[in-house]
């Protein structure tokens, strides 16, 4: 039986997210099917590295970093800065391990280890698993990645239209094995009320995925439904965004919104959150994909989300009219407020989610489709 083929995944933070579990299962199930020996290169030591040792995958420390989209001269200098030792660390590290490749789990992992793909000649496989990034940085990634990967249909086309030859692997989950905790004891080891209806969103504290305009729509709900509560699950993950989170928390304690929003922080019990709650609420823009919608379908909970990539590949199939084109505070409130006023709706979509996720997205496919990925290229 001939050895594995070791490769190298490369990511920028080692702040656990739902990209990155992702990544974790990928890496554990590609080191399961024995033709490839996957490691994974990480800044710092944190949760990520911890899901990683959980899984038996072995973690390098790199000097990779989070580079803001917004930075001043001298930040964005020092970033830049830290390219030449990340490059030798990476350089060091593929030679010791004799990786043959290696895969960039974001487009910041894909252009600070672009240079030490290109001077130690290995193929360099980018995951986009973040919205399209500007055209200079399409640009030096052209020059370099082998092959990138969409996790759907539409963001692999966006890449072909970009000028790379691109792939289209989603996520997956285990939804048989996904852990379906009891409500009512899931509720009391939260300490949350047995009877009220909690509208959960699990998402990290950044602009985009809008927590402002689902407490705008949360208060619209209360109008009608006085005991409904909000549970936010959830960080800045980089601290990139210092106001948000007091700005969202000013605002849940105003008199129609006081003492019905709770503010979870990051949570690695996200069963336990989805067997607690009634309904999930995500009203990101533009969400590329979106691993709560696969947790939700597991997990038999209906969803309201905004339209983008990753809800017209998941959700929209199962059930169209939970994914809206418009999420201002009045037609999210009312898509909210439908689903919990009416229990055949709920079951319904619930249901048509669920087959949706087991049968289109299973997790061993990841692996198989990675892997015959790997296989054209080496």
């Amino acid at each position: 039986m001939p050895s594995p083929l070791p490769v190298l995944f490369v990511h920028h933070t080692a702040v656990l997210g739902g990209a990155e579990r992702s990544l974790v299962e990928l890496a554990a199930d590609l080191r399961r099917g024995a033709a490839f020996d996957p490691a994974l290169a990480l800044p710092v030591p944190g949760t990520l590295s911890d899901a990683a040792a959980a899984a038996g995958v072995p973690v390098e420390r790199a000097p990779l970093a989070h580079w803001p989209r917004r930075a001043g001269v001298f930040r964005r200098a020092r970033d830049i800065a830290r390219v030449f030792p990340l490059t030798l660390r990476l350089r060091s590290i593929l030679k010791r391990r004799g990786a043959r490749l290696i895969h960039a789990n974001s487009t910041l992992a894909a252009l600070q280890a672009a240079p030490a793909a290109w001077l130690s000649r290995r193929p360099l496989v980018w995951q986009l698993r973040d919205r399209l990034p500007p055209r200079f940085i399409l640009r030096i990634l052209r020059r370099i990645v082998r092959i990138a990967i969409g996790l759907t249909e539409e963001a692999a086309q966006m890449l072909r239209d970009a000028g790379f030859e691109a792939r289209a692997i989603p996520n997956g989950i285990d939804a048989d094995a996904f852990p379906r905790p009891d409500r009512a004891e899931s509720r009391r080891t939260l300490g949350l009320a047995p009877d009220a209806p909690f509208v959960l969103c699990a998402a990290q504290f950044v602009p985009w995925k809008r927590h402002a305009e689902l407490l705008e729509a949360f208060a619209v709900v209360r109008r009608t439904l006085p005991s409904a509560r909000l549970l936010l699950a959830g960080q800045d993950p980089h601290g990139a965004h210092p106001d948000l989170l007091p700005g969202l928390r000013a605002r849940a304690d105003r008199p129609d919104l006081a003492g019905t929003v709770s503010f979870l922080g990051q949570r690695d019990d996200v069963p336990i959150l989805l067997a607690a709650c009634n309904l999930v609420a995500h009203p990101a823009r533009e969400e590329p994909f979106g691993r709560i919608f696969l947790e939700a379908g597991a997990a038999l909970r209906c969803i309201v989300c905004a339209d983008g990539p990753g809800p017209r590949a998941i959700v929209a199939p199962a059930c169209p009219a939970a994914v809206l084109r418009d999420v201002s505070p009045e037609p999210l409130a009312a898509a909210i407020l439908e689903r919990l006023q009416r229990p055949d709706l709920a079951r319904a979509e619930t249901e048509a989610l669920g087959r949706r996720v087991r049968e289109a997205f299973p997790r061993k496919a990841v692996a198989e489709r990675v892997s015959r990925l790997y296989g054209e290229i080496l």
